[in-house]
């Protein structure tokens, strides 16, 4: 009874954090969206500029998809590397190093 009651509690907690965030969201949407921005890139050698100017909002959810992509790219580039062996060292390398004693003299 009591884990069934926590679970219930957990999901009314993250249902009125995801509607805060949703209405944070729109108030942010409805404040902004009739401020436009024309992007500029300045590099030195080179520059840009965009023909038309961008509303802010679309900028911000532009923004937050891309920071998502590039975690998402990270997380599976982590995730492919969790998959391989770690030790790719032979055995036998292992036991000529160990078995070394000039490799300790330093010390």
């Amino acid at each position: 009874m009591k884990r069934s009651k926590a679970k219930s509690i957990r999901l009314y907690v993250m249902g009125v954090l995801a509607l805060i965030v949703v209405v944070l969201g729109a108030l942010f949407y409805f404040q902004n969206e009739a401020t436009q921005v024309v992007l500029y890139l300045h590099l030195g050698f080179w520059t840009w500029q965009s023909s038309s100017p961008a509303p802010v909002p679309l900028l911000m959810l532009a923004s937050f998809a891309a920071g998502l992509g590039v975690m998402g790219l990270y997380t599976v580039v982590l995730m492919l590397r969790r998959g391989r062996p770690r030790d790719t060292t032979p055995a036998s390398t292992r036991e000529a190093f160990a078995s070394d004693d000039q490799v300790f003299d330093d010390f």
